[in-house]
């Protein structure tokens, strides 16, 4: 199983776990939070972590069934809450044993990001605008995800090289945006960046030099080592950097 299921294999244990109580809370059935939507999560982070007991399922969409009847807010009563408490602990008792098998990752990492944008790569909310997101290619959104991966994992030297090439990535789109012409070859970050220091902002010039005198050429090198902190502060500071070079693109 891959090590990003960690976080899912948590919120299965919570949603079982609340559904579980439900003989003491007797919570409601539909809307906001309510048990049909929880149910129906459950079944999803079951099917993501391979979880294949189909009478597990099967009473599942039962209950869904079931429950759909209620009106929206309405609470389900005691007899009901007691016999889903009951069916939702043969579902624990099963998933339990099937999870015990697998395995994963526990995620501590000492960073100053939010860990469940980074785990669940919402790459895209650390941008200021979703306009941004959505003019970076194809590449360059796979390794701005990927390093956030890197990131939630405690992974941060690669997590740094992938910033990199992804800032790099945009860098060659702004020079062929500016020139109008394909890029012939390989030109490096500092030939890019001198090339078009007559037609980009003082201030783009002098952070594309920062991120490569500090960031760039360090992370090429095979001594260097990046901390956690390091590399998310890189992260932030290399989208702000995107984000100038898309609007000046």
């Amino acid at each position: 199983m891959p090590e990003r299921y960690a976080y899912t294999i948590q919120l299965i244990g919570g949603y079982l776990q609340w559904l579980i109580s439900q003989d003491n809370i007797q919570d409601k059935a539909k809307g906001d939070r309510g048990i049909i939507s929880t149910l129906k999560r459950s079944k999803e982070f079951l099917e993501e972590v391979e979880f294949n007991e189909k009478w597990v399922f099967e009473e599942i969409d039962n209950w869904i069934s079931k429950l759909s009847k209620y009106k929206v807010g309405q609470k389900i009563i005691k007899q009901t809450a007691e016999k889903l408490s009951y069916d939702t602990g043969n579902w624990f008792t099963e998933v339990s044993s099937y999870l015990e098998k697998c395995y994963y990752w526990e995620i501590r990492p000492e960073g100053i990001s939010d860990l469940k944008k980074l785990f669940e790569e919402e790459t895209q909310s650390f941008f200021s605008k979703k306009n941004y997101w959505k003019k970076l290619s194809k590449v360059a959104k796979h390794d701005l995800d990927e390093a956030c991966l890197c990131l939630a994992f405690e992974r941060p030297t690669a997590a740094a090289f992938l910033i990199m090439r992804a800032t790099e990535g945009v860098l060659r789109h702004l020079y062929e945006s500016k020139t109008q012409q394909p890029l012939q070859g390989f030109i490096n970050w500092g030939e890019l960046t001198k090339k078009l220091q007559s037609q980009i902002s003082p201030l783009l010039k002098d952070n594309l030099n920062h991120l490569k005198n500090n960031f760039r050429n360090p992370v090429a090198h095979p001594d260097k080592i990046y901390s956690q902190k390091e590399a998310e502060r890189l992260l932030h500071n290399a989208i702000n950097v995107i984000e100038q070079m898309i609007d000046e693109s």
